[in-house]
């Protein structure tokens, strides 16, 4: 639903697509009622305060997020970065609960992204290949250790029952030394 919020920078009321959630006071339903209440209002301004180079840049939050709708209802038309084309996409912004990796034009978003990342990203299917396989690794590592000690365990428990079962002395020894006590 379309309606009007007061741009204190810009000192006018712009129309917008408000999606429902959530919200503040500055939405109004009309041009009329935003310049009413908000035509005297003045706001600072702080230097740099639109300039997003300003923020400490972080490569996974700006550039490798997945784009994120949110559960608004509005239907902002707004670019990504895909790390696996190393290139923008369009989605359809809700108008809340997003993150960093949504800009307003494709220029923005590949003047931000591209080319800055400080390590090679491994595209989504390659990383599930690495990490299974290190899985698969640690696995049978795991299993040989325990097959290891258990054949270990098994063959000093054999030791033992063969030392009680035999012992060191001779039988024969034994039953001679009883005949010379005689």
């Amino acid at each position: 639903m379309n309606r009007w919020w007061y741009n204190a920078t810009g000192g006018s009321c712009q129309q917008f697509v408000y999606g429902g959630c959530g919200g503040n006071d500055n939405n109004y339903l009309t041009k009329e009622a935003c310049l009413e209440k908000c035509a005297d209002v003045t706001v600072p301004r702080r230097q740099n305060f639109d300039d997003p180079s300003g923020d400490t840049f972080n490569y996974e939050e700006y550039c490798t997020a997945k784009a994120v709708t949110g559960p608004c209802r509005a239907s902002f038309p707004r670019w990504y970065f895909d790390t696996e084309k190393n290139s923008c996409d369009n989605f359809i912004y809700g108008g809340c609960w997003g993150n960093k990796n949504n800009y307003l034009s494709k220029e923005a978003c590949m003047s931000r992204c591209v080319g800055k990342q400080l390590y090679p990203v491994l595209p989504r299917s390659t990383k599930v290949v690495v990490l299974a396989g290190l899985f698969v690794m640690v696995l049978i590592i795991l299993l040989g250790a325990s097959v290891v000690c258990l054949i270990r365990v098994a063959r000093r428990s054999q030791e033992r029952t063969l030392r009680t079962v035999w012992s060191s002395g001779d039988d024969k020894e034994h039953l001679v030394k009883n005949t010379y006590v005689l």
